[in-house]
């Protein structure tokens, strides 16, 4: 209930409002939080899905907004535009992003103060600061991943809120930062009290679900690749489940935040998910080598076919909850006759076919290993740690666009000398910032600007026809919640994400309900029309002066992939896991730009993709071995040979084959040959084999976008991976 002796008020411009308070602190409040959790969820209801999140943000809202008010806090609207902003699908998700918004505030409003001591009398090299600092930043939110690229975000436009306010007043602006800093910190500590005591959380029982869920789903998949089936399906099914497992990374990070004792097992799942996209890459590759009419001479390669077989139709049989210890102990039985078989063949081509049985069997005993270790809450220490692959020609590209249109917007306000011109960089801050963290910012800044068209006009009838005949905080909440409710629900959907995102925002800067509240049409007019401007500055930048280039980023990506290949040639290795799995993130983004240029061939960007990290995967394989005490001088010279030939792969991908086709027999010929020395010649051949059915991949100069998609039974014929 709130305090009777102070009632925050919907104050009228004559009324005067008392010094600002300062918030209380607490050392305990972690705990606190986790007790007012624990008791009230329990008698909560159960809401349907979506809606849970948009009555707990409207709640949070509500009583951030009632906080600035009975605090007498300067702009109390931010703090209830701060809930919208950082209110996200998962409590994990609002704890994290809490966390960076509250960091990234603070290095932006530091940097405010420091570009108002500079820059106070020089407004174009003010702006020339804002537009550098603001494209700095959206760079960095490009590069990094979840809500560590949210504190890039809010160093960057903290300065459009902090900053532009003081350009008339520079001895005021310490002032205002900290008054930025306070608003903003009441917003993150009731979102993230809100949605602890409301929200139950997926809890490890229900990510541990998920993952079964993804592993059921690649085990089906593998069945279908042995079992030779229907390749276009099989390609469109596969890019579906490679991108429910790389969200599956979003979801452990989030639980992570919230839950330590889960936490303790993000490494291993992460590690697990990797050896499920490299199941995912390998199969088809896999069933085609098995199948071989070539190969079936030797008893062991029909068998060892049969038995992968039925241990994916069990995998794709798990259920969460159901057990699968049998199949565990039968999927290590395998792989132990696996590894004897490969170390007793002598042929080449057989031999290839068997490891790549040995290696999916390995995956499978890991990836059911760490399912074991969750249901058991056995943490393991993975030794390895794997990387997050960043573009930085696309980030590259976001923060030039964020800084021209800070450029172009802050030209505009200099040279017209327009009074409300200010807000051009007001609204360009955070717009730009925003769109830095979608997949697409040039797409996401048409529905921004439309969001923002949306916002202005019903902000302006909100503020000047309906408040005006209120005069108390539950008639503002009348007026502007169901507005609120709307766009929150809608943001839920991707198709409106970017339109209600933004009428989220500026609905309530629009309004910008103040303490007093004050009404000047013609002011709040100027403000509407520069958010427009600032908003078209933005669309300008990204959609027209730097358009996307999904073709030039698929092309990107497609090198990328090549030279990852080179890079396992000429240089110092990784950990095999720890390159594929930065590969995996390549094919998936590479999917999606295909995804938007030639919808028919996405599924390429696993299957041609894909045969550049099973060529990469035998290289590293090659290597290793090369490496065992074991491995004769000549056998090692010609490993490095062989490998070394895949330097010239961009220039000529079919001479690289022969080449390494030639190494490996000549390994298989060596007098002092023994198991090493016939496993490493399996892995030349192998990468061989592939290179020579997807020259054109590789090829410099040829336009792999360019080719039209294989009808089904070409594809079936010649698709490794």
């Amino acid at each position: 209930m709130p305090p009777p002796c102070r009632e925050p008020r919907f104050m009228s411009a004559t009324q005067q409002s008392a010094p600002a308070a300062r918030p209380a602190t607490s050392n305990t409040a972690g705990v606190t939080l986790a007790e007012v959790g624990r008791r009230l969820r329990p008698r909560l209801p159960v809401l349907p899905v979506g809606w849970g999140q948009v009555f707990r943000t409207l709640l949070a809202f509500t009583i951030a907004l009632y906080a600035a008010y009975a605090l007498e806090l300067d702009s109390p609207s931010s703090a209830g535009m701060t809930v919208l902003i950082v209110a996200g699908a998962s409590r994990g998700a609002v704890l994290s992003k809490s966390l960076y918004r509250a960091l990234g505030t603070v290095v932006g409003a530091g940097v405010s103060v420091a570009l108002v001591a500079w820059f106070a009398q020089a407004p174009w090299l003010f702006i020339i600061g804002f537009a550098i600092w603001l494209g700095l930043c959206t760079f960095l939110a490009s590069l990094l991943r979840y809500f560590r690229s949210y504190g890039a975000v809010l160093a960057g436009y903290t300065i459009a809120l902090v900053a532009l306010a003081a350009v008339q007043d520079p001895e005021n602006v310490f002032h205002l930062a900290m008054a930025r800093i306070a608003v903003v910190s009441l917003g993150v500590f009731v979102t993230a009290l809100v949605f602890l005591a409301t929200d139950r959380g997926p809890g490890a029982g229900q990510v541990a679900a998920g993952i079964t869920r993804l592993v059921a789903a690649v085990g089906g998949l593998t069945r279908q690749a042995l079992e030779q089936g229907d390749v276009a399906a099989l390609r469109a099914t596969r890019s579906r489940v490679a991108g429910e497992l790389t969200a599956l990374d979003q979801t452990v990070e989030f639980v992570s935040v919230e839950d330590t004792g889960f936490g303790r097992h993000a490494d291993a799942i992460r590690l697990a998910v990797a050896e499920l996209f490299a199941m995912l890459t390998a199969g088809q590759r896999t069933g085609r080598l098995l199948a071989s009419p070539a190969l079936a001479h030797d008893p062991r390669i029909p068998a060892m076919r049969l038995r992968l077989m039925d241990l994916a139709t069990r995998m794709e049989a798990l259920a969460p909850g159901t057990g699968f210890d049998d199949l565990h102990r039968d999927a290590r039985a395998a792989q132990a006759e696996a590894a004897q078989a490969t170390g007793a063949c002598r042929d080449l081509a057989v031999l290839a076919a068997l490891e790549r049985a040995d290696a999916m069997l390995r995956q499978m005993v890991r990836i059911l290993d760490a399912l074991a270790d969750l249901r058991e809450d056995r943490p393991s220490s993975p030794a390895l740690r794997l990387r997050v692959y960043s573009n930085p020609v696309t980030a590259a590209r976001n923060g030039t666009r964020a800084a021209l249109a800070v450029f172009l917007g802050g030209a505009f306000w200099l040279v017209s000398g327009w009074s409300a011109g200010a807000n051009i960089l007001t609204m360009l801050g955070p717009m730009c910032a925003l769109l830095a963290t979608t997949d697409s910012a040039a797409a996401a800044s048409i529905g921004f600007f439309k969001g923002l068209c949306l916002a202005v006009p019903t902000g302006l009838f909100v503020g000047y026809a309906l408040l005006p005949m209120m005069n108390s905080f539950p008639l503002l909440l009348v007026c502007t919640l169901p507005f609120l409710l709307v766009a929150i629900r809608l943001a839920q959907q991707p198709r409106f994400m970017g339109i209600a995102t933004a009428f989220q925002i500026f609905f309530m800067a629009t309004i910008s309900p103040g303490n007093p509240m004050s009404y000047h049409l013609a002011t709040a007019l100027d403000g509407a029309f520069a958010n427009l401007i600032g908003g078209a500055c933005g669309v300008l930048a990204f959609r027209v002066l730097l358009p996307p280039d999904p073709v030039a980023e698929a092309r990107v990506l497609q090198r990328s992939l090549v030279k990852a290949v080179r890079r396992v040639a000429l240089k110092p290795l990784m950990p095999w896991l720890v390159w594929e799995h930065l590969q995996h993130q390549k094919l998936v983004r590479l999917s999606r730009r295909l995804a938007a240029i030639a919808p028919s061939r996405r599924g390429d960007a696993i299957s041609d993709g894909g045969a550049a990290v099973l060529i990469g995967r035998a290289l590293i394989r090659a290597r290793l071995i090369a490496m065992r005490p074991d491995m004769p001088p000549a056998g090692a010279a010609l490993v490095a040979r062989g490998v070394g030939a895949f330097r010239q792969l961009r220039e000529a991908p079919e001479a690289v084959a022969a080449e390494a086709r030639r190494a490996a027999a000549d390994l298989a010929a060596l007098e002092e040959a023994n198991p090493s020395t016939l496993h490493a010649a399996a892995m030349l051949h192998e990468a061989a084999s592939i290179l020579a059915e997807r020259p054109h991949f590789f090829l410099r100069g040829h336009d792999w976008l360019a080719e039209r998609p294989a009808p089904p039974a070409a594809a079936s014929a010649g698709a490794p991976a």
